[in-house]
């Protein structure tokens, strides 16, 4: 029998927005038939950077052809049925403070290859954005998502002070994001690592803080990425892309910083 990975991670970029009572499509998600309970975990990613703890979303599960079955708050539990009316599963869901719903469900038998299929619904009166996990146990279903802009530029002109760069980060994954890159750490192309927050928690935002250091601006434009080191699972998400541009007379030279041929990340963070 195969033994399917233990994480997942979805959408695979961004979040999944949804207008106020707008209903997503019907996500497929693997489940290892070897393992019970199995678990989601599904953030609420409301508009200011805080848990809003409003209406909680409809969760709602498909198993192979059966109807669609709206997974109700713990302690109540519903029933998951396949196509002929066989309980498959029993499924429930549980609320934090951070507006990351655990559902959990548990499995009436193991050992059979199931399509499994999930489906929010945004009851909630504004916009909301949803990030959402599938794992075989709470620990791994458990991860950052972070969101910066890689790219830190800053205007160095002969004879002036040069001000500290803040890179916003923000964190819309199921757990905590931890950063552990020490302070006066060097980012490359000049600038250093001047403060950051130990930890974000789902649904919060935050920022680095980074130093430049001026006398380093002697030298041809340049981006040198830094892949920050921190517990966001995938590598482009947490690459910053420090740049240099000379601006010896003021005005910003016309020509663009050269890429050092090394780990430049590409697509979405």
């Amino acid at each position: 029998m195969t033994v399917q990975p233990v994480f997942h991670m979805f959408p695979d970029t961004g979040r999944l927005r949804l207008a106020s009572q707008a209903t997503g499509g019907l996500v497929p998600f693997l489940v290892d038939p070897t393992v019970t309970p199995w678990f989601l975990q599904v953030v609420a990613i409301g508009p200011n950077c805080a848990a809003l703890g409003g209406r909680a979303p409809d969760l709602e599960l498909k198993v192979d052809k059966g109807l669609i079955t709206s997974v109700p708050a713990a302690p109540e539990t519903a029933p998951v049925n396949d196509g002929a009316g066989h309980r498959v599963a029993t499924a429930s869901w549980t609320r934090d403070t951070d507006d990351v719903f655990t559902v959990e469900v548990d499995m009436a038998g193991l050992g059979v290859a199931r399509t499994w299929q999930l489906r929010i619904i945004n009851t909630a009166p504004e916009e909301l954005g949803f990030v959402w996990t599938s794992a075989g146990s709470v620990q791994d279903a458990t991860h950052p998502r972070l969101v910066m802009e890689p790219r830190v530029e800053v205007e160095v002109q002969v004879g002036f002070a040069v001000p500290d760069v803040t890179v916003p980060v923000a964190n819309i994954g199921t757990g905590p994001l931890i950063f552990t890159d020490p302070v006066k750490t060097d980012l490359g192309a000049g600038y250093s690592l001047k403060s950051r927050p130990d930890s974000v928690a789902p649904n919060s935002c935050d920022a680095l803080v980074l130093a430049v250091t001026k006398d380093s601006f002697h030298g041809p434009s340049l981006v040198e990425p830094f892949v920050l080191d921190c517990n966001e699972p995938v590598s482009v998400n947490k690459t910053l892309l420090p740049t240099r541009l000379q601006t010896p007379f003021g005005p910003l030279l016309t020509d663009r910083p050269t890429v050092r041929p090394t780990d430049r990340p590409t697509g979405e963070g």
